[in-house]
C-alpha cells in the first residue's frame, strides 16, 4: 500500500487566509452564533427560574409553545 504525501505546494495552498470557502465558514458561524445567542437571551429567565424551582423538563426546547413567555 502506497501513502501519498502532502507536498509543500499542497500544504501553502490549504492555508490561504482570502479563501472563499473560509469565508463562508466565517459568515455561517456568526449566524449559528447570533442565532444561539437570541435563544438564550430569549429564554434565559425562565430557564434560570425552571432550573432553580427544579421543574425544567429535558424537552423545553421542543415545547416552546407550550411554555408562556412573559
Amino acid at each position: 500500500m502506497e501513502y501519498s504525501t502532502i507536498t509543500r505546494r499542497d500544504v501553502a495552498t490549504t492555508k490561504k487566509r482570502d479563501s472563499p470557502l473560509l469565508a463562508k465558514a466565517c459568515a455561517m458561524v456568526d449566524v449559528l452564533r447570533n442565532s444561539i445567542y437570541g435563544i438564550v437571551s430569549t429564554f434565559h429567565d425562565k430557564m434560570l427560574m425552571s432550573t432553580q424551582a427544579g421543574f425544567l423538563e429535558k424537552d423545553w426546547i421542543t415545547n416552546v409553545g407550550k411554555i408562556d413567555i412573559v
